[in-house]
């Protein structure tokens, strides 16, 4: 399927569940109007939706607006990138610099304070924000995170290190 082709991993969906058509032609929020109609749900059924980003990124950053708002609109709910700095500069930083266990805090902090998520959520994980929403899920989890989807992350570990591959003689 196109999508392992496209994406580089292969998506395992029960039998029983249902597939929602995704055009992954749309490159851009200006054309979110296009999905709107794709995937009918009340806003008031849906739970909110909560990404995290990887290290690197920046809750600021067009890409990861686009995938916040582009969850919102599939889902039919609200949708926030939680970011552990407050603006660019220091939310990318951050990512590299600032331990896991506050940026767990920071993270469950922001999180609290926003009215929208106090009957919890549903959270989406990139890479090391994986390791975020893990932290918070085993630390905190108020509010709840009621679904988790790990996108890239290293919940089960890391099994190697790509091209890091010492001389024998160094060893």
């Amino acid at each position: 399927y196109e999508f392992s082709k496209t994406f580089g991993f292969v998506l395992e969906v029960p039998r029983t569940s249902r597939l929602i058509p995704y055009d992954h032609e749309i490159k851009s929020s200006r054309n979110l109007s296009q999905i709107q109609g794709k995937k009918e749900r009340s806003s008031t059924t849906s739970l909110p939706s909560v990404l995290a980003h990887g290290m690197g990124d920046s809750c600021f950053n067009e890409g990861m607006k686009r995938i916040t708002t582009l969850t919102g609109s599939l889902t039919g709910s609200y949708s926030v990138c939680i970011p552990t700095g407050d603006n660019l500069h220091d939310d990318t930083i951050n990512g590299y610099f600032l331990n896991m266990d506050a940026s767990i805090d920071v993270f469950a902090a922001k999180v609290k304070s926003d009215p929208q998520l106090k009957n919890g959520f549903n959270a989406v994980g990139f890479s090391q924000g994986n390791n975020l929403i893990r932290g918070y899920i085993a630390k905190y989890n108020d509010p709840k995170v009621h679904t988790f989807i790990s996108v890239n992350g290293v919940n089960a570990g890391v099994g190697a290190v790509p091209y890091c591959i010492p001389p024998l003689a160094s060893i």
